[in-house]
């Protein structure tokens, strides 16, 4: 066949442009440079010429180009070989026929991935079919092994499951769960009688808990039971029963009729100063919890209690009507000599005013419908005022669940005369969201159009900035004094609460600035590294970045944490405050066009900061030990090297870290499951008597 002629390239010079070259174009997208092909000029000069391709395949699409080194760019052209001659093809159709490429592959992957562990899963239980009866009761599919442990099977005995420190059952055998983990797998059993309950289980390693199946065999089929049912069929009792608490100074609210854990989420918090600002906090995430429910999770009459009540501390049960969508405070204490004393309630549950019953609507088409406030600049704002510790408040919800396209009540939070709001729905299908204007007129919400509702919102007061308890209480005494609406017994019990307030709020306020003061490191602040003088319109503000509870890098915006001190002119200093040891700072500087520059990280050890590379920082994050030299001749029991290390900075895992590379003597003749298990409860012993609360619910 002919050569056939695909380009004609002008002369150019080769120190700006390259050689033309030609390539066919495969179904993935990619080019096959490997097709012979002649061009008619000199191409080492940058000669003008004819590219042409010896035996063109007709159907197959073609590109040629020729790379421009100051541009980048290639200049690529694609042509379709009719079988005469070449037509244009615009490059939609070559990234058409990559998506069409790249979707059809994962799906035939999967495809081929699962019929082998199908077939691998069959393979396996085959063996066992050759000398015991088996019934599969259940299959999994393919899960992630990074949020989801290996399935397990047991037996549902009168005295429950046992599991071992690995989270595995322990007792008699009877099956196994065949297949590799995070693929399609088998739960079996083997010789199973009518009277037996079995259980399948699989840890959800986010939530720390397993997920129990129960069955039973009959007829040589594995049948699904309830909890309750199985429980019943072998007489097992829960070890769990309600009970009184003892100690009366540890109780923060008594439930004497329990409460429905359906319609109700309960718990208790702690309040605390972070920041100089009053907050409540939960160890829940980090299994350690401030107080219990003596009721059980079924809600049965009960008290909530704290496990260690702290002298001066306030704990806080607060109450999630899951119906209502609305949390509020059941009970606020504080521990004071032993006892329990009441403290005023700082945040109640918000009246909800409803603006319109919504019907059911399709979900795939539509998003939950929101309200948002209409500001006098007529933007929106789904958040109005701040409850007592300073967090934003929604203006309104939906009752019905999100996602489902339920029919529920739209409703509003004490809304206030002549407010306008907006109710906003997304529709899915065409890109866009619906809005609708409403104005709260004597109890009614009136629906106005657009540019009504902008004039009516441009003429409405700012809203009134929320006062904090116990600020709000204070001003409410005061002005029922001033206006001598009260009678002289009342009068007298005003005038008592208003000293407790004004002192209250004193000893508050000497509490948030010793916070600050401890914040700012009581001068153990660290230099980390030098920063040279720098031009400020090739080069940004030097950031910094610490460890979060996840293990990653995030930016500290706080500067009581961490800052860079110094001017672009002058240069400066990066300076981490109230420096621990086992703290990694990962430091640098952006680019003008937004490009970062490399990142350099330093370790504080010994109270000094050391550069460290990004594979050290790697292999520190594994193994502390790999950086921080342990020092085993100074302690003589785990007790003394957690207090020890905890007072040097080290908390939680990276505490835990540093214990397991130590050579104790109550570690001598363990395994590695009983040590690691020694180390958690030491370590979580010492966070319930001395360590603080960081996680917040």
């Amino acid at each position: 066949m002919a050569d056939v002629e695909i380009r004609t390239f002008e002369a150019y010079d080769t120190r700006e442009k390259g050689k033309p070259w030609v390539a066919k174009v495969l179904d993935s997208g990619k080019l096959d440079f490997n097709i012979p092909s002649t061009y008619s000029g000199d191409m080492e000069n940058g000669g003008a010429g004819i590219l042409s391709i010896k035996e063109a395949e007709q159907g197959t699409i073609y590109a040629t180009g020729q790379k421009n080194y100051q541009t980048r760019e290639s200049n690529i052209e694609y042509v379709n070989f009719n079988g005469q001659s070449f037509d244009t093809v615009e490059k939609d159709v070559i990234v058409e026929m990559k998506d069409l490429y790249y979707a059809a592959l994962p799906a035939e992957r999967a495809t081929n991935k699962a019929q082998e562990a199908q077939e691998s899963v069959e393979q396996q239980l085959a063996r066992y079919q050759k000398f015991n009866e088996i019934v599969v009761v259940k299959e999994f599919g393919a899960y992630s092994t990074e949020k989801l442990g290996k399935p397990w099977v047991s037996e549902l005995t009168q005295e429950g499951i046992q599991l071992n420190a690995a989270g595995n059952p322990e007792g008699k055998v009877v099956g196994r769960v065949v297949g590799q983990a995070g693929e399609f797998q088998q739960a079996f059993v083997v010789n199973p009688t009518p009277e037996q309950v079995f259980v399948v289980g699989q840890k959800d390693l986010q939530m720390d808990k397993h997920h129990l199946h129960f069955y039973r065999v009959e007829n040589g089929q594995a049948v699904e039971m309830t909890r309750q049912e199985a429980e019943n069929s072998v007489g097992y009792e829960r070890k769990f029963r309600p009970f009184e608490v003892e100690d009366k100074g540890k109780v923060v609210l008594n439930m004497p009729e329990g409460y429905d854990p359906d319609r109700y989420q309960m718990w208790v918090a702690k309040e605390v100063l972070e920041n100089g600002k009053r907050t409540c906090k939960s160890g829940e995430q980090d299994g350690q919890f401030y107080g219990s429910y003596s009721g059980g999770r079924e809600g049965k009459p009960g008290q909530f209690y704290i496990n260690q009540p702290e002298e001066n501390a306030t704990y806080v049960v607060w109450r999630k009507d899951l119906a209502e969508k609305q949390t509020e405070m059941a009970a606020r204490m504080k521990f004071m000599n032993g006892e329990m004393h009441e403290q005023p309630i700082l945040q109640m549950t918000r009246e909800k005013v409803v603006l319109k019953e919504v019907p059911a609507f399709d979900e795939e088409r539509f998003g939950n419908p929101s309200v948002a406030l209409l500001r006098q600049d007529g933007s929106f704002s789904f958040m109005n005022g701040r409850n007592a510790y300073g967090h934003p408040q929604r203006v309104g919800g939906y009752t019905g669940r999100d996602g489902l396209g339920e029919p529920g009540a739209l409703f509003v939070y004490e809304p206030k005369e002549d407010m306008v709001f907006a109710v906003v729905q997304e529709n899915y299908q065409t890109l866009r969201t619906q809005v609708s204007y409403y104005q709260y007129q004597k109890g009614n919400f009136i629906e106005t159009d657009r540019e009504t509702a902008k004039e009516l919102a441009a003429r409405q007061p700012e809203p009134e900035a929320s006062t904090k308890q116990p600020e709000k209480e204070l001003e409410a005494i005061v002005d029922k004094l001033q206006n001598g609406q009260v009678s002289p017994e009342e009068k007298a019990e005003m005038k008592e609460r208003l000293q407790d307030l004004q002192a209250e709020m004193k000893k508050e306020q000497k509490e948030i600035d010793r916070t600050i003061a401890d914040s700012r490191g009581k001068g153990k602040s660290l230099v980390i590294a030098q920063v040279e003088a720098y031009d400020t319109k090739s080069l940004k503000t030097p950031y910094i970045m610490l460890q979060n509870e996840k293990d990653r890098m995030s930016f500290v915006q706080d500067k009581s944490i961490a800052e860079f001190k110094g001017s672009a002119a002058e240069g400066g200093q990066i300076i981490l405050h109230d420096a621990k040891d086992g703290t990694v700072v990962a430091y640098g500087q952006a680019r003008a066009d937004g490009t970062k520059t490399q990142i350099r990280y330093a370790l504080v050890v010994d109270g000094k900061a050391q550069e460290i590379s990004q594979e050290q920082y790697q292999a520190y994050k594994k193994d502390p030990a790999s950086l921080i030299k342990s020092k085993e001749q100074e302690y003589t029991s785990l007790a003394q090297a957690a207090d020890c290390l905890a007072a040097k900075g080290l908390r939680g895992p990276l505490l835990e870290k540093k214990l397991a590379v130590l050579d104790l003597p109550e570690f001598k003749g363990r395994s590695v499951i009983e040590k690691a298990k020694a180390i958690q409860e030491t370590v979580q012993v010492w966070e319930r008597a001395k360590g603080p609360h960081s996680l917040a619910r």
